[in-house]
């Protein structure tokens, strides 16, 4: 079992680099960003995935962004690459719910708004 533990932005890079899919559709030309945490109650960094991706109201192909989660200093290798997996599984989900129509409409929209979701109940 791997003892390795995030200690700075220059480690925890060098994990994620250790990151790859290979053999699959899903190729969205896959990177992570980091950020240091300045809230000196939460050592640490954020991350966050980048990914190639046709826009999903034009089409066009450009860079798309996950939400930042963070990544405790001293954090196992394994809660990187744990995190890692969670960030690209969720961006995953969010195109398919994007991309899935049913009589041309987008029924699983991401983009919906908790208030908007709620007045289908009214």
């Amino acid at each position: 079992m791997s003892n390795r533990t995030v200690k700075n932005r220059g480690e925890l890079v060098g994990f994620l680099n250790e990151i790859t899919m290979a053999n699959t559709a899903l190729d969205f030309k896959w990177h992570f960003q980091t950020q240091e945490c300045n809230d000196p109650n939460l050592p640490g960094f954020f991350i966050r995935v980048g990914f190639e991706r046709p826009d999903t109201n034009t089409g066009e192909i450009g860079i798309g962004y996950g939400r930042w989660e963070h990544v405790a200093t001293g954090s196992t290798i394994s809660s990187v690459v744990k995190t890692a997996w969670l960030l690209i599984e969720l961006v995953v989900r969010h195109e398919l719910m994007e991309a899935f129509r049913w009589q041309d409409k987008r029924i699983f929209n991401p983009h919906n708004s908790i208030e908007s979701l709620a007045s289908i109940q009214e």
